[in-house]
């Protein structure tokens, strides 16, 4: 009497006689073996067993804002490049270009007709990492918070809002024109 049967080491269903079952050929792989490789392999990486050196262990929210006297709704763009602190990135494609949600208009600037886009440079042995955020909006925005920005931060560290530079500050008005009276400001929160 023949019977169908799944045949592991085949990997496919295979017509048999009763009782004889055809002998795994030399070097034939079993499922088993490879189902308990995979277990092991999860398990190495659940112990820590993997290279973690550098990845971010924790993130925190950096707040943009302006400082100054300027009419109501009187700013339509802002440009400013954050000098970053060793131990903080910026999650980023490789051509620079910050992840969705790690730029967002926040404050005056939020809500409404409003873009934000950014370019990251990482941190070098010789250089520090740096973020240029460019922001318009074009019903205006007051002074004050305008911005946030999500770090990742290494292990270990705690910066402050002093440790990032803020250079290259520019704010415009209606039709690009620059704007005096103005300051970029930071805060920092941990997430």
């Amino acid at each position: 009497m023949a019977r169908t049967g799944y045949v592991p080491w085949l990997g496919t269903l295979h017509r048999r006689r009763a009782g004889a079952c055809p002998p795994a050929p030399a070097g034939a792989r079993r499922p088993k073996a490879r189902v308990a490789l995979g277990l092991l392999c999860c398990a190495a990486g659940l112990c820590g067993c993997s290279d973690t050196k550098g990845q971010p262990s924790a993130t925190a929210v950096l707040t943009l804002s302006t400082q100054g006297s300027v009419a109501a709704q009187s700013i339509r763009g802002v440009e400013v490049t954050v000098t970053l602190p060793a131990g903080v990135t910026i999650s980023a494609d490789g051509s620079g270009t910050p992840s969705e949600g790690v730029l967002v208009a926040s404050g005056a600037a939020a809500g409404g007709s409003v873009a934000v886009a950014g370019h990251y440079t990482a941190a070098t042995s010789s250089a520090p990492g740096t973020l240029t955020l460019v922001l318009v909006k074009t019903s205006g925005f007051e002074a004050g918070e305008f911005a946030k920005v999500a770090c990742n931060l290494t292990s270990g560290t705690a910066p402050k809002a002093a440790e990032f530079g803020l250079g290259g500050f520019k704010a415009v008005g209606q039709h690009g024109a620059t704007m005096g009276g103005l300051e970029a400001t930071s805060s920092i929160a941990a997430r």
